[in-house]
């Protein structure tokens, strides 16, 4: 049914059966090459191909409550889960500062989700400089905005 056929095209789009593997990628490398690695891959995972099939499950994902927690049970909390015991792990070898790691990832998650979403709708400046993303995010997220 749609649903499932939705459903099949989100957890290929997450790429779930590789995402342990991309998660034990991290022991080889620091936690900052690592990130930009990280999120580049995603974001390419997505490419412009991909944006558009983001855009079509996306607004289907607002409207259609079976598999918005279809999509959410089956394919984010495995992923968030699976994520949260890496960072857990940073953390404990102390190559992280401790902090909230499930809130952590839907924070990182949302800053990821929300340059789609403005991509989406034609930002030029995302657009334009889609490429940078992974840097950007890399530098907020590890190292802050404030001035030293």
């Amino acid at each position: 049914n749609k649903t499932a056929l939705l459903l099949g095209i989100l957890n290929r789009l997450n790429e779930s059966d590789q995402r342990e593997q991309d998660f034990e990628q991290s022991a080889e490398m620091d936690i900052d090459t690592y990130c930009r690695f990280y999120i580049r891959q995603r974001l390419q995972v997505i490419g412009p191909e991909g944006l558009q099939v983001v855009k079509i499950v996306l607004s289907e994902i607002l409207v259609n409550t079976e598999l918005r927690e279809m999509y959410y049970q089956n394919i984010i909390e495995p992923t968030f889960a699976l994520a949260e015991k890496f960072f857990q792990k940073w953390i404990d070898e102390g190559r992280i500062k401790p902090f909230d790691v499930p809130l952590m990832m839907r924070t990182m998650t949302a800053m990821v989700l929300g340059l789609l979403v403005l991509r989406l709708m034609g930002d030029p400046t995302v657009e334009q400089q889609w490429e940078q993303l992974p840097d950007v995010i890399t530098d907020m997220v590890l190292k802050g905005i404030q001035q030293e």
